[in-house]
Order: structure tokens, then sequence, then C-alpha cells
């Protein structure tokens, strides 16, 4: 499949108009991203103070994170986006960043939508942190040197008060840059520390526009189908001036996908507590060495209380850079068992990781939760794709899926009448994954047979703490003498669960 975006005749000319469209598409779906902090999303402007909307001509996207407007988000990040088919190697220079239509008229210039916007926030977020507000440029085009020297000189030396008055040619790069904003010169200084450039020289947005490009791309009808759906959505509000500046929630991209509470599409949240203070543990280097290997199936094991869920979140730091690790947690914090929870369900726990895959990575390729689909085989489409998306973004990446505490999904299983099956035998049975996806499977070493995976899983056992690892555990906490360090370890066993609670 050729995976190149066709840039010329027609299709050329509204290329850029896809782009934004999926740019906001991935924007809004960190909304179904509980970890992202966003808490909502405009599209084409945001209603101003005034009603009006002329202060908000530079803006493409606005995110709003920690509150659902301007006024009450603990931080406002504005977008403009720029995306040319035909000339990406063009460059932003002052000159074409500081001009409309007209050379001498910078009313529509690319940094007077930039300075307005920043203007409106400011006035919206009355006495708010200026550290708060970022706005961005994305443009697959480089950004010239001329315009990031000016920006930094600002930053570092301020802006003298003379730049206020109107800019005449062959005068200071960063005096036009102020002028074309329509900011005086403490404004300017202010929002040179809040600008920031995401361009063809940035690797944050190559890596989007190669997903981006991805997207595009699919072919296959249930994902395309929610693709344009949301496409379609984001569209209409872009387009439809009785729609601009209206507010994008959670809520509204969940109706998209045909549900209206979130927990119809993430039914299983981990409830796994963060580790401050983690303790490195060697085999937490023995399994990221064996994955980067090629190895795909692992087992982890070991008795109660070792540290296997601690264990877990060493991993995304020692994997390659970009890898992704979606974890599915068994336990639940204990409410395995619970017959509302039902985490042990293929219904609830494919759909929980697709959603959550799918959430990382910002795919519109969600799992609707149906009752007529096979879900152990739409989770697999859904990784399959994940992971060919993944390998032409990210080639040197790997998507580590993990299945903690699974020997509880089998109990939880094994405890209903009539007994039912637990989604982690279709898991297991997959025949294939694909190359740079693997499978780490962890449970108690006394349950591990109970899982009856297949002879490709290469366990590791997760052993009690070693002496040096219980010093560097209490140290993190109490500078305690030698002789104690030694009675503790001898008295809890080494085991970081009794260690902790003590």
């Amino acid at each position: 499949m050729n995976r190149e975006i066709d840039f010329s005749g027609a299709r050329g000319s509204n290329t850029g108009d896809v782009y934004h469209e999926l740019w906001a598409v991935r924007a809004a779906l960190q909304l179904l991203d509980s970890s992202s902090g966003l808490d909502a999303l405009v599209v084409e402007g945001v209603p101003s103070v005034d009603g009006s909307g002329s202060q908000w001509d530079g803006v493409d996207c606005t995110l709003l994170f920690g509150g659902r407007s301007i006024q009450t988000a603990e931080r406002v990040v504005i977008q403009q986006l720029k995306y040319s088919a035909s000339k990406p190697k063009k460059s932003w220079t002052p000159s074409r960043a500081c001009f409309g239509p007209s050379a001498s008229d910078p009313s529509s210039s690319l940094m007077r939508g930039l300075g307005k916007a920043f203007r409106e926030v400011v006035k919206l977020r009355k006495g708010g942190e200026f550290g708060d507000i970022s706005i961005e440029l994305a443009t697959n085009q480089p950004i010239s040197d001329q315009i990031l020297k000016a920006i930094d000189r600002a930053k570092r030396e301020g802006v003298p008060s003379s730049f206020s008055t109107e800019w005449k040619a062959g005068e200071d790069k960063l005096h036009r840059l102020v002028h074309a904003s329509g900011l005086s010169s403490s404004e300017f200084e202010k929002f040179a520390n809040c600008l920031k450039f995401i361009s063809q020289t940035s690797s944050r947005f190559r890596l989007e526009e190669k997903m981006l490009v991805e997207i595009s791309a699919w072919t296959e009808a249930e994902f395309v189908e929610v693709s344009q759906r949301l496409r379609n959505y984001v569209r209409n509000k872009m387009m439809m001036p009785e729609t601009a500046g209206e507010i994008i929630e959670k809520e509204s991209i969940l109706i998209q996908f045909g549900v209206t509470d979130h927990r119809a599409l993430f039914p299983c949240p981990a409830n796994v507590k963060a580790v401050p203070n983690l303790v490195p543990r060697e085999i937490s280097r023995r399994l990221c060495e064996a994955v980067a290997g090629g190895q795909q199936r692992l087992l982890l094991h070991g008795t109660g209380g070792v540290g296997k869920s601690t264990v877990l979140q060493e991993l995304p730091d020692l994997l390659p850079d970009g890898s992704e690790v979606v974890v599915f947690d068994c336990y639940g914090a204990g409410s395995y068992m619970d017959a509302s929870a039902a985490r042990h369900r293929s219904r609830d726990a494919f759909v929980q990781l697709a959603n959550e895959l799918a959430s990382r990575l910002k795919l519109p390729s969600f799992l609707e939760p149906k009752s007529d689909i096979d879900f152990a085989r739409a989770f697999n489409k859904r990784l399959e794709l994940a992971a060919e998306t993944f390998s032409r973004t990210r080639p040197d990446a790997t998507l580590l899926i993990v299945i903690d505490a699974a020997d509880n999904s089998i109990s939880a299983a094994n405890a209903r009448k009539p007994q039912e099956e637990s989604f982690v035998v279709d898991l297991v049975s997959f025949e294939e994954l694909p190359r740079n996806v693997a499978l780490l499977i962890s449970a108690r070493t006394g349950r591990r047979d109970d899982l009856k995976l297949p002879s490709s899983f290469k366990p590791f056992e997760l052993l009690p703490f070693t002496r040096p690892e219980t010093e560097s555990f209490v140290r993190s906490v109490w500078n305690a003498p030698k002789t104690c360090i030694d009675d503790f370890h001898r008295l809890t066993h080494g085991t970081p669960r009794v260690q902790n609670y003590a």
C-alpha cells in the first residue's frame, strides 16, 4: 500500500484541510485519555470577551487542561496550524510571518493572528500566570533562524520600549515581529516566553505528521468508518458558522462512539498506585532486554508481595525510545471477584485493552461495546492496526501489552456459577503477534499452571529484595544505620510489601 499522500491536482488542494481535521481529531481523542489532563477542546476560535470572534483569527485549536473554559483552565494551549502540501520546504521568514496580502500591512499576518490570540487569552485569564499559557505554531515548513534568534533574544534580553513604534524597512527583525504582532514591547516579552514552534525540524512534528499520513491511508472499512465519523464531527465544528467556538468535551466524543458514559469504553481502568521511589530491579532490565532481543511472550512470576506490579512501572523507561506500555489490571485493588466489575470477561477486558491502546496512541480505532462482537477477534484486529501504524512512525519502538495478576482473572472466572472463561485464555492463544508487539503476563508462582500458557512464554522469576535492594528502599525514607538495615532485611525476609507496610 502506498502510504504517501498525493499532493498533486485536486487532492493536493484540500490536503491542508484533511491535515487540520486529523490534527483536531487526534487532539480530541486526548479527551478520552484520563492521564492527559485535557478537559476541553475548541476548533476554529473561542468565544471572546465581547462575543466576537475576530480576536481568534489565528487559532485552529485551543486545548484546555484542568478546566473547561479559558478562565478556569489550569493550562491553555493555543495552536495555529500551517500546512503546505506543495511547498513543504518554504521557510517562515520574518517578512512572510509579518505581512498578509500587502507587504506593508501586517493586520492579517501570521504574527498578528498569534498576537491577538495571546492578548485575548490574557484578558480572559485576569491575574493568571503566563507560564500557564502556550502559543504554538505547528507547521510542516521550517522556521527561519532569523525568527528563532529574534524570539530567543526577546526571551533573554527583553524587548526595547522603542519597538512599540511602527517598524520601517531595514530596521531590526525583532522590531518587525513586535510591530506585526500588534503587541506592545512589554506584552511581546511575555508573548515570546509563551511562544513555541512545532515545525518541520521538530521531532514532535515529524512524528505527528507520519501518524496523520498513516491514518489518512487506512483502507479497512471498520476503521475508516470510525475515523470518518470523527472527522465529519470535527469538520462541522470547523466549517459551520453557528458552531464556531463551541466547546468539545469528553461527552461530545463519547457520543460519536454511541455511548454516553466513559465507563462504557473504559470498563476496567487500572487501579494500581504509582510507587514514588522505585527500587531498580535487575529483572526489569532482563525483561526489556528479552523484548529488545525479539522475545514476544513473557511470564513474570513470583510469590505474593515481591513487587510484580511495581516492577512493571519500571519498564517504560527501559524500553527503546517511543515505546508504549499498556497495562491491564486483573486485580483491580481487590475487586476482581466482584461480579459487577467483571474484569475477567472478554467483553470488558478486550474493550478496555483496545480503547486504552487507541487512546494512548491517539488512534480513531476505538472498540464499541456492542453485544454481537467477537471481542477477542476485534481486539486482535485493532492490535494489528496499531502495530502497523506504530511501526511506520516509530520503527525502533515496541508496543508492550501487560496483563498484571492474570491468575486473579482465572480465579474470578472459575468462581462464577456456572463457570466462565477468562479473557486471558483467548489472549494467550493468539497464534501470531505483530513483529513490534510483546505480551507480558504476571502471576503468582503457585498459580502459574492455572494459566495454561503455551510453551512459547519465557518465564522470569521475581525474587524478594536482595540486601542492597533493601538498603536502597530503606534509605529512600530513612538514613538508617547498616545494622538496622541488616535486621530489617532479615526480619522481613526481603519482602517488598512487608517492608512497605513497616
